[in-house]
């Protein structure tokens, strides 16, 4: 009956070994020398028949002689075919060296009856099987084999012969002698000899937990210490053992080859030989990897790379990191290339899980409270200090399983930059230098790897790792982990167990996973992280700047609380443990995190996060990322700290404190502490608190809150204009949302801005713009600064102090009360006069109310507008515009050019000494120029200016009122006043005047004068000394009055009047009134018929040119006392003189020059 070799083992074992393997170089890169690799197939009762003969080097024939075994259908390298081949019976055939490209050898087995074999166990009458010509059949120990399935998973399906020992407890041996074997045994034995001790070794570390040459802490590292199936020592030099080793040449003619006979009740079954190449394993070389390899072999497990029964191994996991069993140094090669001690070291993670999977998992071995450690100089491995695996070479490359307990990796005496990882499956890596070399450039992924789960008990796990002195990085596990970083910059992550992680000395990192953990991070900046919905109990940062980092944590937003040493997740786990951290990193969602004494380091992250600073508890710096981020000081009371959120800094007030970082702060409140706050322009909302706050803000739709205290908002940034009201706090020109609520005091910048106060008091500072400050109620400050500035008070509203600052200033005094102001804007104050007294100072321009104010300007030149009221007005130094307004005011404008407004009502307006304008405005003023050319306008009404200069001008409009001007010096209304009516002159000084085409009124001062008037009817009248009065054309009256003057009548008929003094008149054309008066006068008619009037004591008189053919002309005599009629005249008083007709009065005498007495008549006469 035809067997398949690979699935049906019955008194026919198969033989799965080990060709010699090649030579490894001592260097990386070193080719290796090209030796056969492959199987031994060996020939049963029957036709045999060998699938996966690959690389075949050895075909040996059965040993029954009644059959053939040959070779057949082999695709060789080289050869066109070799079948048939007939093989000898019982003994060895050619040796080949067969390619990969072998297809396998077929054949037939002749079955022996009820062999217990699974193949005779499905037979309905085993007992009908025919029976071979060998004798009983059997391995050393009796031992029986059974059949395993597949586990479904391909790691350890891959490793699978699909047979193994179907007993509890096997045994295993190293014969002697030849004759420790069954006489039907296949091996031929040639050169046999007994294992070497050295081999012993590596065989008991394989096999038993039991302790005899391998090294005493090894017991853990054998099957039988990680499996529940029992392996005993047989003893030396006896062939009763399960599985026997022995050294033999039979494999080639070399004797290099090791190989193996799987689980089988065969008489071969279970037994293992090595060539003379396999004679001196010691940990890490290849031989000592054979041994591994080869009682893989003995107890089920086949090549991971071969297809035959479930498959292969998946080819992420062929290579020997992973198991021994397959031809392959690593993941992706094609062979062995490892050097000289790069070989593992002990049965691999799939071998375990594979050798478990068919015999069960052992917990007892190594169940303790199990230390690890391992040597960074000779790579020893070491079992609660004894030494467990002594290689060749300071490399180490090993699979740990452990039995229980509270296991640990020590790692304190290394000084490297340690990786390990305690999670199943996990590799750990001590040094580079301690790596396996594997060959073409690849080293083992670790030194060190954790054995995988059986059937997910926990118990095999490590729960503990502690780091050296280097950089490392821990991984923890599912269980309860204990990391330790020691010294060095560590990384220690915990998993899902309630971890307790030290960091050490060094700059630490922690990751604590899920569930409860401890973490203390020692000396050194340390960094603690969660992530996922993990959490950490408890966290001890240590000595240094140590962080906590939830930016990975997503569970739920956290509460850390450095001040009481807390946080809290907001899950039923509550508060948890915080101390020595001085910075924190938060999560994606809403946190908050207070600081304490100390410095801190906050990190928001996304979300809308909270950073709180307690009373003196500052922070190194917060970054509140993106979101909508509050940073709050309200806790705190300390005062004169800067809160630069344009900078991004913070400044406090203690000395030699540090620049401290703000970043990404969208909300902010201050402490109750007054301090300086800068906004970054950038949507921020700021809350002032309860101190004298300072906040400067930057235009981009922010919102301030100044709080309680006495706040100052500072909008002087950019020369951004500003139009708010403080009460409302909302710029009306700005089309972002902006809101300024609660402050005290305003300043701002360049721009022309416009302010109102609130009902309190405040204190509103501008800059350089033209601005417009409304005090509002309450007793408030104003300050103009530079520009021109507008500051308005409105009375019944308290009242304000005015600073005007650079710049051309106005204020407005309204008041809606009786009460007058009195101003003075050199002194720099105003007042009511009774109630109050205030500020005004570098202010030059005024306007005031309806009520009689007396102001008084400044040195600066003013612009004072007085409006209603009488009011009284001198603007001093400076050149002064004034504007009286409404009522009877009295302008003065002081010593500078000034310019003077009446406006309405009779004004009194005073130039002063310099070049002034006055304007009189309507209604009859008084223009008064002062020192100084002056310009002085009337305007409407009857108005009185007085000329002090030369230079000074009176301009008046036809039709203004009659107006009058008071001259100290010489003027001419003609030439600078034509509109102006009446002239009279002042002082004693001999000055003229001249009239201009109206009918004037021209009157000379004291001294000599000469007055023209020039068109019109005027006025004239000399006043004392001796003047010249010429009346010009028109009807004019001239009086001479004291003095000896000089009157000329002009054209027109004129009225002269010589008064007292010794008198010049001349009548000029026209019918003219001549009066000499008193004094002895000279009269001239001029042409037309004039009146020569005498009267009292007129002295003695000459008429010059008395004409008695003009029957019009006439002396009149009525108001001489002594003359009564022309008969008087005749009898008594008139006489014939030398040059002509004399009238005598008393001692009084009229002269009619060139006239005859005879010649007179009563028709020239008027009494």
């Amino acid at each position: 009956m035809a067997h398949d070799l690979t699935a049906f083992l019955g008194e026919t074992a198969e033989l799965n070994e080990e060709p010699p393997f090649p030579e490894i170089p001592e260097e990386p890169g070193d080719e290796p020398r090209d030796t056969p690799i492959g199987d031994a197939v060996e020939g049963g009762l029957g036709e045999e028949s060998g699938l996966n003969a690959e690389r075949a080097a050895t075909v040996a024939a059965g040993a029954d002689a009644a059959l053939t075994d040959r070779l057949s259908d082999i695709a060789v390298e080289g050869f066109v075919s070799l079948s048939p081949f007939p093989l000898p019976v019982g003994g060895l055939g050619p040796v080949f060296a067969l390619p990969e490209a072998t297809t396998g050898v077929t054949g037939t087995v002749a079955p022996v009856a009820d062999c217990g074999c699974p193949f005779c166990a499905t037979l309905s009458d085993p007992t009908a099987t025919p029976v071979g010509s060998d004798g009983p059949q059997h391995n050393g120990s009796g031992a029986t084999a059974t059949s395993v399935a597949a586990s479904g998973n391909q790691g350890i399906d891959g490793l699978l012969s699909a047979v193994r020992w179907n007993n509890t407890l096997i045994t295993y041996s190293d014969p002697d002698s030849r004759s420790d074997y069954q006489a039907s045994h296949p091996e031929a034995f040639t050169n046999f000899s007994q294992v070497t001790a050295q081999q012993m070794i590596a065989v008991h570390f394989a096999l038993n937990s039991a302790i005899y040459t391998q090294p005493s802490g090894a017991a853990g590292f054998g099957v039988e210490g990680f499996t529940n199936l029992a392996i005993d020592y047989a003893g030396s030099g006896v062939g009763t053992g399960t599985i026997r080793v022995a050294n033999t040449s039979d494999p080639n003619t070399v004797g290099a080859a090791a190989y193996a006979y799987y689980p089988s009740s065969g008489v071969a079954g279970g037994d293992a030989f090595f060539g003379v190449g396999y004679r001196s394993p010691v940990a890490g070389n290849f031989d000592w990897f054979a041994v591994l390899h080869e009682l893989g072999h003995s107890l089920g497990l086949k090549h991971g790379h071969e297809t035959n029964v479930y498959g292969a191994m998946p080819s992420h996991l062929l290579g020997q990191e992973f198991s021994v069993m397959p031809y392959r140094s690593y993941v992706g090669s094609s062979g062995f290339a490892n050097e000289t001690w790069g070989f593992a070291q002990t049965f691999m993670m799939y071998d375990i899980a594979a050798l478990q999977y068919m015999y069960g998992a052992d917990y007892t071995t190594n169940s303790g409270n199990t230390v690890y450690t391992w040597s960074p100089t000779t790579g020893q491995t070491l079992v609660n200090g004894n030494v467990a695996i002594n290689p060749g070479a300071n490399r180490i490359f090993a699979t740990i399983w452990d039995g229980g307990g509270i296991d640990t990796y020590d790692l304190s005496n290394y000084t490297t930059d340690l990786t390990l990882d305690l999670n199943p499956g996990g590799w750990s890596t001590f040094s580079s230098t301690q790596l396996a070399y594997l060959g073409n450039g690849n080293y083992a992924r670790g030194n060190i790897a954790n054995a995988l789960l059986f059937n997910g008990d926990l118990r095999s796990i490590i729960e503990n790792a502690i780091g050296g002195s280097g950089h490392d990085t821990i991984y923890g596990n599912q269980v309860a982990n204990t990391l330790t970083g020691n010294g060095g910059d560590d990384t220690l992550y915990g998993h899902s167990g309630e971890d307790v992680l030290y960091g050490g000395a060094g700059n630490d990192s922690f990751d604590g996973g899920l569930f409860v953990d401890q973490i203390y991070g020692g000396a050194g900046d340390d960094i603690v992280s969660i992530f996922g919905s993990n959490f950490i109990d408890d966290i001890f940062g240590g000595i240094g700047v140590d962080t906590l980092s939830m930016s990975g944590y997503t569970w739920a937003a956290v509460n850390v609380n450095l001040d009481a040493g807390t946080y809290t997740t907001g899950g039923a786990e509550g508060a948890q443990t915080i101390l020595g951290v001085e910075t924190v990193i938060g999560t994606s969602l809403n946190d908050t995190m207070t600081g304490t004494w100390g410095t801190q380091t906050f990190y928001g992250g996304a979300g809308n996060d909270t950073f709180i600073s307690l009373a003196g508890r500052y922070y190194d710096a917060v970054y509140g990322g993106t979101g909508t981020d509050t940073l709050s000081h309200a806790a705190d009371s300390t005062a004169g700290s800067t809160f630069d959120f344009l900078n991004q800094i913070m400044i406090t007030s203690f000395a030699n404190s540090p620049t401290l970082a703000m970043q990404s702060i969208e909300i902010f409140y201050d402490s109750s502490g007054g301090n300086e706050i800068i906004s970054a322009g950038n949507g921020n909302t700021l809350y002032g608190g309860g101190g004298d706050d300072v906040m400067r803000a930057r235009f981009g739709a922010e919102t301030f809150y100044g709080g309680a205290g006495w706040d100052i908002l500072d909008l002087s940034f950019g020369n951004v204009q500003y139009i708010f009201d403080m009460a409302t706090g909302v710029p009306s020109n700005w089309s972002t949302i902006e809101r300024f609520e609660g402050f005290e005091e305003v300043w701002t910048g360049g721009a022309n801005d416009t302010i109102w106060g609130t009902a309190g008091a405040n204190i509103i500072r501008t800059g350089g713009g033209d601005d417009i400050l409304y005090g509002g109620g309450g007793r408030d400050t104003l300050y103009g600064g530079d520009g021109s500035d507008l500051m308005v008070y409105v009375s019944g509203e308290s009242y304000d102090d005015f600073y005007g600052g650079a710049g051309i200033d106005l204020v407005i005094l309204q008041t809606f009360a009786f009460d007058p102001f009195i101003v003075d804007l050199a002194a720099g104050t105003y007042s009511n006069g009774t109630a109050f007294s205030a500020a005004i100072v570098g202010v030059e321009n005024l306007e005031t109310g309806d009520n009689g104010d007396t102001i008084t300007g400044s040195r600066r030149a003013n612009t004072i507008v007085a409006n209603g009221g009488d009011d009284s007005v001198f603007g001093f130094g400076g050149a002064d515009m004034i504007l009286g307004g409404d009522g009877n005011d009295i302008l003065e404008g002081g010593t500078a050019r000034d310019i003077l407004y009446g406006e309405a009502h009779s004004d009194s307006l005073y130039g002063g000494s310099n070049n002034d304008t006055l304007y009189g405005g309507a209604d009859d003023d008084l223009l008064d120029g002062g020192a100084g050319a002056d310009m002085m306008y009337g305007g409407l009404g009857d108005d009185t200016y007085y000329v002090n200069n030369g230079g000074d001008r009176v301009f008046e409009s036809a039709g203004g009122g009659t107006d009058s001007i008071y001259a100290w010096v010489s003027y001419s209304l003609s030439a600078l006043s034509p509109d102006v009516e009446h002239l009279t002159l002042l002082g004693a000084v001999s000055i003229n005047g001249v009239g201009n085409a109206l009918d004037n009124m021209i009157t000379g001062n004291g001294a000599d004068n000469r007055l023209n008037g020039l068109d019109g009817n005027d006025v004239l009248s000399g006043g004392a000394g001796n003047d010249t009065l010429n009346g010009g054309n028109g009807d004019d009256s001239l009086s001479g009055e004291n003095g000896n003057d000089e009157l000329l009548g002009g054209t027109g008929h004129d009225v002269l009047h010589g008064g007292a003094g010794d008198d010049s008149i001349d009548g000029g054309s026209g019918n003219d009134i001549l009066t000499g008066a008193a004094g002895n006068d000279t009269l001239r008619g001029g042409s037309n018929s004039d009146t020569f009037v005498f009267s009292g004591n007129f002295g003695i008189d000459e008429i010059l040119d008395f004409s008695i053919s003009d029957p019009f002309e006439k002396i009149d005599l009525s108001g001489v006392a002594a003359i009564t009629s022309f008969a008087d005249l005749v009898s008594n008083h008139l006489t014939q003189g030398a040059s002509g007709a004399v009238i005598t009065a008393n001692a009084n005498t009229i002269t009619l020059v060139g006239i005859l007495a005879s010649n007179l008549t009563a028709n020239e006469f008027i009494f």
